[in-house]
Formats: structure tokens, C-alpha cells, sequence
């Protein structure tokens, strides 16, 4: 089994979690899926022993040197579909490169950004009253990194987010819809070098469930307005998915 030691060496030195493709990790896969059916269906699909999402306690948590993020952000053109999953933003150019990350010194553009309802990351055990996942590709490797934010309710709303909520497509209306003004992803994640943040290896929380994420889960939160978050509520009384085991994964985190 990949130790807790090997795991966080892999987190410092800058090498991608799921990209660890010694030898030892290969058998661990190998050996770690057949124990993994048992405790992981969902949808009638077999999944890994990575999955996501999962309750994050502090106490459990690695204090660790992890890395500063580094934003690239430009107001871009985007449409807005209610892809049967989600609420979800994308640009409206797919070789767009302007919005991107880079994280343990690979580059990964921004894909889309959707939301949950309610959050699908616990925090010591809470559910908060929704969740929005901002993906970013490596089209070299595949790897995903996706920054989540859990939002709370609240009188004060994100301007950014409030843009959007105000071009909902009407229920029922499936078909891709050009937001009219350009959307800077800034405004959602505002991050500083100051933010605390958690990251651990996982999948995605929608079918295939790929076990190819990277994890960083912001401490802060994004709010919403009571009216807001029951709009949502509307498209989607509930698409979060339900949690799963951390298993043998470090949860490391920048700040205690």
C-alpha cells in the first residue's frame, strides 16, 4: 500500500497524486481495487477507493508546505447549460487559455465551473448549503484539478455568482444560452496567498467518477442569498453525491 510517507513526499516534491507511477503505486492499485467493490458502488458503476467527496475532519488533517496557488484570470465569453447534472459555465471558445491554474508547477486551463446543491464536501461532519467546482485540464496528462468552495447563506451575495443566477435557463430548458456579459472567474475564487486551503487525491463526483482529481478544497466560503440557494433548490432539490471513505489518503492542509 502507498504509506503516508510516500504519499506526502509526493505532495512536497510536486508530483501530481495520481500521477505517481513507480512501480510500488502500480501494484497498490492493483492490490487496493479488489477491496474497493465492496464499500464503493455507486450507480450500479465499480469505482476506486479514492473517491470523492469526503468528510473532512481538521483534526485528521497533515499540516504540509503545500503550494501557493497561481490564478491566470481574464473576463471571458461563456455560455451557461443545464446539463441534466448541473448548473454549468463554460467558455464559449473550448481552446480558450486565458483562465488557467498552476499547481505543483504543471499548468492545467480552466474548464468549467457548475455547482451542487447541497455541498458534497463535509467540513467536521456539516453540510453546507451548496458546493461550486471550478475544473481545471491538463491536456497533456488528462489530470483534473478542481477547486471547491462551499457556500453559505447569507445577506451579502458574490457579485459574480449573482450575474449568473440572474441568466438561469428556464426549467425544463436544456440547450446552451451565451451569458451576456463576460464572466471573471476571479470574482468567484478571490484568492490571496493568505487563504487556507485542504488538497488530497479523489475522482470526480459524477459518472465516470475517474480517480484522475486533484483536490484543493478553499477553507473560505462563498455566500448566497436564502432566495438564491432555493432557486437552485429548484433546478435541483439535491445532486450532490453522498460521501465516501478517505481510505488510506492523506487529507494535508496549509493551515491548522
Amino acid at each position: 500500500m502507498i504509506t503516508k510517507k510516500l504519499y506526502l513526499v509526493c505532495i512536497i516534491l510536486g508530483i501530481a497524486v495520481y500521477s505517481c507511477n513507480s512501480k510500488h503505486a502500480a501494484g497498490t492499485v492493483a492490490d487496493s481495487t479488489q477491496k474497493a467493490d465492496s464499500s464503493a458502488k455507486s450507480n450500479n458503476a465499480s469505482i476506486g477507493i479514492w473517491q470523492t467527496p469526503i468528510n473532512i475532519i481538521d483534526t485528521n488533517t497533515v499540516l504540509a508546505s503545500l503550494p501557493r496557488l497561481t490564478f491566470g484570470y481574464a473576463s471571458t465569453n461563456m455560455y451557461i447549460e443545464n446539463d441534466k447534472k448541473a448548473i454549468r459555465i463554460a467558455p464559449r471558445d473550448a481552446a480558450d487559455s486565458s483562465n488557467y491554474l498552476i499547481f505543483n508547477k504543471a499548468r492545467y486551463n480552466f474548464v468549467d465551473f457548475h455547482f451542487h446543491h447541497k455541498s458534497e464536501h463535509l467540513i467536521n461532519g456539516v453540510t453546507d448549503s451548496m458546493e461550486v467546482h471550478i475544473i481545471y485540464g491538463n491536456k497533456v496528462t488528462g489530470a483534473l484539478v478542481v477547486v471547491g468552495l462551499l457556500i453559505s447563506q447569507g445577506n451579502n451575495p458574490n457579485a459574480v455568482l449573482t450575474t449568473v443566477w440572474n441568466q438561469f435557463p428556464p426549467l425544463g430548458n436544456y440547450e446552451r444560452h451565451n451569458l451576456s456579459a463576460h464572466v471573471n472567474i476571479s470574482g468567484i475564487i478571490n484568492y490571496s496567498a493568505a487563504d487556507a486551503y485542504y488538497s488530497y487525491p479523489g475522482s470526480l463526483t459524477t459518472p465516470n467518477y475517474a480517480e484522475v482529481v486533484t483536490w484543493i478544497v478553499m477553507k473560505k466560503r462563498l455566500i448566497l442569498t436564502a432566495a438564491q440557494i432555493q432557486k437552485f433548490a429548484t433546478y435541483y432539490p439535491n445532486n450532490a453525491r453522498r460521501t465516501y471513505p478517505v481510505n488510506n489518503r492523506l487529507i494535508l492542509t496549509n493551515k491548522k
